[in-house]
């Protein structure tokens, strides 16, 4: 697909409310990649706000890319932005998902390395529990 149209199928596209997606070319050179900006508000998730988080940011920024090359229908252009967007709720769940009994804590926060490492280490133990289950089948 063409990136012009791909960046068009992405401007007529909605998403949660007050949620906002913006492509462009991610590189001057090239077209053959998009950046895809989302801005919405979130409540701040830092832990002295846990567990109502009564204060609000607006306009957080992020993003991801989408790759206009392999896709050929609008439809394969919405996946590639789900995936994206999934990609930003996996990393706010990571910072919002706490243990109140540890104070808390965030097992998998993004923005700290033991929380970063947690995530890694345990989706390699998950992984291998669902391995052998299946080859156990």
């Amino acid at each position: 697909m063409d990136a012009q149209e791909a960046i068009e199928i992405i401007s007529q596209m909605t998403y949660m409310p007050g949620w906002k997606l913006r492509a462009e070319p991610a590189w001057s050179a090239t077209d053959r990649e998009l950046w895809v900006t989302v801005t919405y508000d979130t409540p701040d998730s830092s832990v002295a706000y846990a567990p109502t988080y009564p204060m609000i940011l607006h306009g957080i920024g992020s993003g991801f890319y989408v790759e206009p090359d392999v896709a050929r229908t609008a439809d394969d252009i919405a996946r590639q932005v789900a995936d994206g967007l999934m990609g930003i709720h996996e990393h706010e769940m990571r910072e919002f998902l706490r243990i109140r009994s540890e104070d808390y804590r965030a097992p998998f926060h993004p923005h700290q390395e033991a929380g970063r490492r947690a995530w890694a280490a345990t989706g390699k133990q998950m992984a291998a529990v669902v391995f052998a289950r299946l080859t156990l089948a």
